[in-house]
């Protein structure tokens, strides 16, 4: 059995897509404590993180420290070539203005 060690409710986000350095990312889900992101790199759990999003023509920079990182699978691209696909959550840092929970910022 397995103890859930949320803290904070998450909201599922679709299409919203960004950057990690070099690295595609796309964003799962967000909560009022981090974000849940998806993307071929492994995230470096531990370090500080700069993600850079777009949404709704927006440019969000959001600043944290991930906290976790797996592997989930692999998917093919459209090169026929496979690459890895990888899970991992960030906590936001709570001193950066930028890095105000993205649900928040996502509410019309």
């Amino acid at each position: 059995m397995t103890t859930e060690k949320r803290n904070h409710r998450r909201t599922p986000l679709r299409d919203i897509v960004g950057s990690y350095g070099q690295a595609d990312v796309r964003v799962v889900n967000a909560s009022s404590g981090g974000l849940c992101l998806e993307g071929s790199t492994p995230l470096p759990v531990g370090r500080s993180c700069l993600v850079r999003l777009k949404v709704d023509g927006r440019a969000l920079h959001i600043s944290g420290t991930v906290s976790w990182c797996r592997l989930i699978g692999t998917e093919k691209t459209n090169r026929s070539t496979v690459r890895p696909v990888y899970l991992g959550g960030m906590e936001y840092d709570r001193g950066s203005r930028e890095s105000r929970p993205l649900a928040d910022k996502l509410r019309y």
